[in-house]
């Protein structure tokens, strides 16, 4: 690996088998998330993992191949499809095929359930993403709506919406945008500040979309035909090619 910025060298990447992570007490059953806490120690970071044996289990991985667990926290009602950490709070959002979820504070060990968002009919908020900041976390809704959810209320401070069914959505680093496409291979690009749509493409593989990631100067689409497009980031241009 590189250790100076430097590129990957070409053809050859070499990887090796560690132990797993969560040896100490794996998940009993399908395992949905992994996840290392993005403002955890580097040397020995922490890793959440959850899945549908309705469970969050923490480990703290260190050097030498080793881990420990480090917590545990049950759901009874809910088996966890995702589960994320909330930037820049103490918070962990756990989300299932339920109308219902969690929002669970890892130092005071309180769980909170939110038991719907008002004004909305979905029976099911399994997939969410949190933006870079923690100030919004995106659920996908039905008939290709994005719900805007405010961490501090819970509750849904906007909407957006596709003209296919949504599959996947982005925040931009500077969390000022979010990105969404679904079943029409089309992706567009919310302004957050203002609620409008700054710019909109359609995926140059033409398939649906099953995944968006957002960086610094550019934007990855994943498609179900295998092909991962990548995208120069800004402008208000429309047709955009990759690169």
């Amino acid at each position: 690996f590189s250790t100076k910025g430097n590129p990957l060298p070409k053809n050859v990447i070499e990887i090796v088998r560690l132990k797993d992570a969560n040896v100490a007490d794996p998940c009993g059953a399908v395992l949905r998330t992994v996840n290392f806490h993005p403002a955890s120690d580097p040397e020995s970071p922490l890793l959440m993992t959850a899945g549908l044996d309705k469970s969050i289990r923490f480990y703290s991985v260190g050097k030498d191949d080793e881990s420990r667990k480090v917590h545990g926290i049950h759901f009874p009602k809910l088996p966890i499809y995702k589960a994320s950490f909330l930037p820049n709070s103490n918070s962990v959002i756990a989300t299932g095929r339920r109308p219902f979820f969690y929002m669970y504070d890892m130092v005071a060990g309180k769980i909170d359930f939110i038991p719907g968002v008002l004004g909305r009919e979905e029976k099911s908020w399994e997939t969410h993403v949190a933006s870079q900041k923690g100030d919004y976390i995106a659920f996908m809704g039905y008939d290709g709506y994005i719900v805007l959810i405010d961490p501090k209320s819970k509750q849904s401070s906007g909407t957006m919406k596709l003209n296919g069914s949504v599959r996947s959505v982005a925040f931009t680093p500077d969390g000022n945008y979010v990105l969404a496409s679904g079943s029409d291979s089309d992706i567009t690009r919310w302004d957050l500040r203002t609620r409008k749509c700054v710019e909109k493409f359609s995926n140059n593989d033409g398939t649906v979309t099953s995944s968006l990631a957002s960086t610094n100067g550019y934007y990855a689409a994943g498609s179900e035909s295998g092909v991962v497009n990548l995208y120069s980031a800004g402008g208000k241009s429309f047709g955009k090619k990759p690169l």
